[in-house]
Order: structure tokens, then sequence, then C-alpha cells
């Protein structure tokens, strides 16, 4: 399970008894609230007192920055410590595997971080869900919720007695139950504050009161969120900067949120600062402070999301400084990944901050320097089993340390000369191995534009799951081969396998499936315009998803009706839609998904004539893609900046998104793209011109079938 309960975890005594008495009523219940407010302490609380309840084990799995299908192999090794287990394919079938080996235990399943109802699992133990989704997606009975409030006054001077001592908080009961009420309850800023005390002995609580109205008001005229916490976060780290180590230690708290969210060593992070020489102990005074939490079992620090997020902030205040950070990471686990090169427990074990690694090498600028290499030491393993004729093993790897993803990196080429060295020896591998093997080269050859190719493995990976009576593969299957007849322009075989998938998902109860089908079905009728009938698939994939509180489909479908009205030519319904769907984003915290809804937003203003409103969005949507490593959404971000710029006569602007734009299609192998953008380079020479022509005055018109094509191909 996760670390003990934090030294200031007090008071919450009602709270852990209420949550008792819904997991003894219920088995399964969530606590839910705002960020900061303690949701993970309480659970680790109630983990920790009723242990005994929990006699085949309590397993603790956090999605910070993972997936089930990393989590759940973690879960398989606890209960089976002497068994091999091998890596897990996909999250469908990590989370099958939960399902199936905690079913009807004693035990306790804690799912920690939740940002979308999918990663909700109800094996047959009790279940432990924390979320900032109030109402946890309505997955839970809402009797089975326990959402927290702040603390009390009587339970805020616990905490701050806690840490400071009852002698010293008695000295000025009413000056620190004035810090309780100044910073809201809130138990992570009331920590920070804590320790800031502590750490500085001779300030008093009355100065330390003044310092946070003065900082509460300031960002009140920022407007920020999180006023407490961000409050007693700067009061702390304007502190630090006074000691002689304040470089250092504004150096790490910056670096941390570069480091991967899931986790990091002290060398990860001091190595990212750039500081490798400096006493790792300032590490430690960073996690005594409660900037970073220390997980005891992995010897891994972490952030509070709410810290990270602020961390960040912090960083993008200078370019120069975030570039160096980031470059320091690139460098230090491009060194490590060299280093252990032959040791594939080693690289598994660092995957995260690997691949955290090889996504900065674009923010930097070196990815084509540095991939290659990155890619020559990590692929050593795989060699060395196929060498051994382990080809099994080897695909175990290349899933283990998600390579098998690379084409996300722009490695296509490379992703599809490792799997036809699979495909070759198929014989040598599982059933379910070699439906994967055809399936993922399926998936390359669509994305290069090969899509006879691409439908004949479609096609092996079909007969295989059919054989293997493996449904939600079938239908995932059908899916893909849909997209690939769309791509060919058969929308009538498109709309078949659409609808066999549909079919299979709906034996199979799996509603995100039938949401993604109806989704698919709508998006092939508008590509042969038939936006009213696509509509009327869309209104079907938002009904599900709604039903079965699917936040994710729920903003796809809201999306895809949005696109359905601009084609309409009802810009303003169309923006009521994507508004819609980037509230729906920002409170799953599903960063991609915000980002396309504001490059949607984009697109319905540009069809407006409002290009320097759309340009606005757009850059916004780069500005979100560009931070999490999106690269295919700030492609697509920069082709639709570009031609709103070629439509207000900006020319150099626009040949520079452009170029951007297919020098980033070509680095993904998206041959049609690429093709795209060159045509679109060409036709925005004649806008450029009209406009010049008439003394720069704006075009109002956005219907051109030049334009459509290209936002509807480009489209988030």
């Amino acid at each position: 399970m996760a670390g003990e309960p934090i030294k200031a975890f007090v008071g919450r005594e009602r709270d852990l008894e209420e949550l008792h008495q819904i997991m003894v009523n219920r088995k399964v219940g969530a606590i839910t609230g705002t960020g900061g407010i303690g949701k993970t302490e309480l659970a680790r609380m109630h983990a920790k007192k009723y242990k005994a309840e929990y006699p085949a084990g309590i397993f603790w799995t956090s999605l910070k920055g993972r997936k089930w299908q990393q989590e759940a192999q973690r879960i398989l090794k606890e209960l089976y410590p002497e068994a091999e287990i091998v890596s897990l394919l996909d999250n469908a079938k990590a989370k099958d595997e939960i399902l199936r080996h905690l079913n009807r235990k004693e035990a306790l399943l804690v799912i920690d971080n939740v940002n979308e109802a999918a990663d909700i699992i109800r094996p047959g133990c009790s279940v432990l869900v924390t979320t900032k989704e109030k109402r946890a997606f309505d997955v839970i009975s809402r009797i089975a919720i326990k959402e927290l409030s702040t603390l009390s006054g009587d339970d805020g001077l616990k905490l701050l007695a806690e840490v400071l001592g009852k002698d010293r908080v008695a000295q000025d009961p009413s000056g620190a139950l004035r810090i309780v009420e100044i910073l809201d309850g809130i138990p992570l800023a009331l920590q920070i504050a804590a320790y800031h005390l502590d750490a500085v002995p001779y300030l008093s609580f009355s100065n330390y009161v003044s310092q946070a109205q003065g900082k509460i008001k300031e960002l009140k005229l920022r407007d920020s969120e999180d006023k407490a916490v961000v409050a007693s976060l700067e009061i702390s780290l304007g502190q630090l900067r006074t000691t002689p180590h304040g470089a250092h230690y504004i150096a790490l708290f910056e670096a941390a949120s570069i480091c991967p969210e899931s986790g990091f060593t002290t060398l990860n992070l001091v190595e990212t600062a750039g500081i490798g020489n400096v006493d790792q102990q300032l590490v430690g005074e960073l996690n005594r402070r409660s900037f970073l939490e220390f997980d005891q079992k992995t010897s891994r620090y972490s952030m509070h999301p709410l810290l990270r997020q602020l961390s960040s902030a912090m960083v993008k205040t200078d370019e120069i400084r975030e570039l160096r950070y980031r470059e320091n990471l690139c460098m230090h686990f491009l060194c490590f990944a060299q280093e252990h090169s032959t040791n594939p427990d080693m690289l598994i074990n660092e995957i995260d901050g690997l691949w955290q690694a090889m996504i900065q090498t674009r923010h930097i600028g070196r990815e084509k320097e540095l991939l290659p290499k990155f890619l020559d030491h990590l692929i050593q393993p795989f060699q060395q089993r196929v060498a051994s004729k382990d080809y099994e093993g080897a695909l175990r790897y290349l899933v283990a340390t998600n390579l098998i993803n690379m084409n996300n990196l722009g490695l296509v080429t490379n992703l599809e000369s490792i799997l036809e060295i699979l495909a070759e020896n198929q014989v040598c591998l599982q059933e379910p191995s070699r439906a994967w093997v055809y399936t993922s080269l399926g998936n390359v050859y669509i994305r290069v534009g090969e899509y006879t190719k691409a439908l004949s493995f479609y096609e092996k990976a079909l007969e295989i799951c059919h054989e293997i009576g493996d449904s939600r593969g079938q239908a995932k299957v059908l899916g893909s081969m849909g997209d690939v007849a769309v791509r060919m322009g058969d929308y009538d075989k498109a709309m078949v396998f659409y609808a066999k998938s549909l079919e299979l998902y709906r034996q199979i109860g799996d509603a995100w499936g039938q949401a993604k089908a109806l989704g698919n079905m709508g998006i092939a009728c508008a590509d042969r315009s038939e936006h009213t009938k696509a509509i009327s698939f869309y209104e079907k994939q938002l009904e599900i998803s709604r039903l079965t509180s699917d936040p994710k489909n729920e903003g796809n479908a809201l999306g895809n009706l949005g696109l359905a009205y601009v084609y309409l030519g009802k810009y303003s319904r169309a923006i009521g839609f994507y508004k819609k769907q980037l509230e729906i984003t920002r409170q799953t915290t599903d960063k991609r998904a915000e980002g396309n809804a504001l490059g949607n937003i984009g697109i319905a203003y540009a069809s407006l004539g409002e290009h320097a409103k759309a340009i606005d969005f757009y850059k916004k949507q780069l500005e979100i893609h560009h931070r999490i490593g999106y690269v295919l959404g700030e492609g697509n971000a920069l082709g639709n900046m570009g031609l709103a710029y070629a439509k207000i006569g900006m020319h150099e602007e626009a040949h520079r998104c452009f170029d951007t734009c297919g020098s980033i299609f070509h680095g993904l192998g998206l041959k049609h793209e690429v093709a795209q953008i060159e045509e679109m380079k060409r036709n925005a020479e004649r806008w450029i011109m009209r406009s010049v022509g008439v003394g720069q005055e704006k075009l109002t018109s956005a219907t051109s079938p030049d334009e459509k094509t290209f936002k509807k191909k480009l489209k988030p």
C-alpha cells in the first residue's frame, strides 16, 4: 500500500468513522473534495486503522501519472510474489486481470487520484476511490460518497499543534485560530504554514497572518484560484530564497514539475535542477516542508497535483530556465539509458522518466539528434531476446517499456521494422500476442497511408480475436477497419464495420466502446456531408456518455456536435457545444482534450470570419499540447493558425506556421497530412494576395471549399 498518513494528519475522526460505515455497509466508497483537502490522507488513515478488516491485503493504486496497465502489474506481483508476471498488453486487459484476481477476496483496493469514470473498477472486494469529481462520475452511489469539507477551527489548531507543539500554539491561540481561518481550513495550506512557522521559530502568528492577508489580497487581484495554498506556498518559498541555499531550493521546487508525475528519485531531481553536486538533504527539506511527498516503499518523491501546477507556472515565467531544466532531464535519462542498456529491469523501473525525457527532446528542439540515441539504448534488450528466439519476451519488453507506442514520438519507421520481425516469427508468439502485433502493424500502416496493407493486418488480428473468443478485441479491430474504410472513401463499408463493432460492445456491456462506435459512425456520415444524420449518432453518443458518467466520451460527443453545426453554418450553436466540451475537459484534468476543445472553438470563430479571435484559441491549444508533449495536437493547432493568419494577410506568420506544421507531420510519418499542408500553403498565397490587394481588409467569408477541407482533416 501507499505510505503512512502524514504526521500532521489530525482530526477527521467523524469523517473517518463515516467512511468506515460506508465501507462496512456498501463495500464500495469514494472520498471527494477539492485539491489539498486531504482525500489521499483520509484513505491512508482508513487503510491503516482498519487493516485487520482486510485479511487478504490492501492494494493501493495511484493513477497520478500512471495507468492501470502499470499499476495492475505491481498488484499482481504483490499477490503472487514468487510468480513471473508477464506484461499486460493494454489497460482493458489490466483491469480485467485485477477484476479476476481480487474477486471475492477480503481485500481493499484503493484507487487514488481518479480523473475519469473508466478508471473505476469494482472487483468482488472492497473498493475505495479518491477523486476531485464531486459525484464520483455517478459510478458510485451518492450515499457511498464521503465529500470532505475544510477543517474546523479546533481541528485546524490540532494540526498546527501537531507540528509546532502545544506550547507554542497555547501562547497565542487566537493568532493560531486566525491562521486557520485565513487559510480557509485547507489541510495542505495549513501543513505548509505549520512547517514554515516551525522553520522560522521567531515568526509570530500575527506577523504570519499579515503576510498571508497581503498575499491573498494580491491573489484576488490576479484572480488566482486555490488562494490559501498559493499564499502559504509563496510565503514559505519567499523565506527559503533568503537562506544560503535559496537558489538551490527554488531550482529543486521548479524542476520537480519537469520530472515524471508518477515519481522521481533524489538523483533524478537534482540532475534535472542542474545542481548535481549539491547536498541532497535539500530535497529532504522540501519534503519536510510538504512541498514534496515521499513514498518509503519505492524511495521516490512526487508532488501534490496542485503544487505541481503551481511549480509549472513558476517555471514558465522564464523560458531560458525552463529550457535548461528540460535539457537537463533529457541528458540525465539518456545517460541512464546508456548505462543500463543491457539491464531491462532497470529500464522498465525508470520508464516513466525515460518517456518523459524522450517527450522533452521535442521541447528543446533536439528530437532528431537525441531520439535515435534513446532508441539505440532502449531497444537492446529487445534485440537480445530476438537473438535468443524469445519472441514472446521481446514483445512483452516492448509493452513494458511502452516502446510499442514509439510511433507517437514520430518513430513510425522504427516501430514498423520492429513489429515486422515479430510478424515474421508469429508462430513463436501466443495467440493474443499475435493479434496484438497484427493490430499494431495495422495502426502503423494506417498512419503512413498504406491503407490496403493496414486492412490486411487488421483482418488477421480479427480472425485471431474471433478464434480465442476475445469480443472486446474484435470490437476494437472492427473499429480500426472502419477507420481504414473511411480513409479509403468507402463509407458504406465503414458503416458496416462500425455497426458490427457497436453490436459487440453492446453484447459485452462496454458503454465506453458503444459511445466510441457511435461517434465513429457519425464521423463517417459527416465525411460524406450527411451532417444531419451525423448529428443523430453524436446525440446517441452523448446520451450514453452522460448515462454512464463518461466525461471523456461526453467531451468527444460535444466536440463532434460542434463540428457538425460548423458545417451546417450554425456557428453560434457550434460554439455553444464547444464551450460545453471545454468545461467538461477542464473538470477531468484531461489536458489533451482541453487543448482539442480550445482548437475547436478557434475553428468555429474562424468560420464566423473572426480570425484574430480564432488565433487566440489556437495559441492556447498550442501551448497546452506543447506542454504535455502531444505533438500531433501541436501540428493541428499550427495548421489551423497558419490558415487564420493567411486569411488576414499576415503571410510571414502563416508560412512559419505551415512550415512548422509540415515538419511535425513529416516527423510523425503522416504523408497524407504533409501533402495537404503543401496544398494549403499554395492556396494561402491566393488568400494573402487578395488580402494585400484590398489594403489588408479582413476577409469575412470562411466558406471556401479548400478551407473547409483543411479544417475537416486537421480537426483536433
